[in-house]
């Protein structure tokens, strides 16, 4: 009988510690949204354009062990050439987002620039 373990969290960290703890514990893995990916995730804009959003950089030189990971898995990334940065409450659903564009500025209706 192997040792049980529970991971707390479906994100990056959760995901990539329940990966590769799976093969030596009996493990559950528990997250309080109906989603997994923590707070990187893929937001749809009105206009259909998907955005990668994620707490910081999102590149194989900040997540290495997360990227191998996704290799591991067979998931294929693809690098964004308009990279935004966000400060943004996942729990109610609002923030803003950084972006160097001035189609970004317009999706988000220039909230960057309106702090209040």
């Amino acid at each position: 009988m192997r040792k049980r373990i529970a991971v707390i969290g479906g994100g990056a960290a959760g995901l990539s510690a329940g990966y590769l703890l799976r093969r030596e514990f009996e493990l559950t893995l528990f997250e309080k949204e109906p989603r997994l990916g923590g707070n990187a995730y893929t937001y749809t804009a009105r206009d259909g354009q998907e955005v990668d959003i994620a707490v910081a950089a999102f590149g194989r030189a900040g997540y290495k062990h997360f990227f191998r990971l996704l290799d591991d898995l067979g998931i294929a990334t693809r690098p964004s050439a308009g990279s935004f940065m966000s400060i943004h409450d996942l729990d109610r659903g609002e923030g803003i987002y950084m972006t160097s564009n001035l189609r970004g500025l317009r999706a988000q209706r220039f909230r960057m620039l309106r702090p209040s």
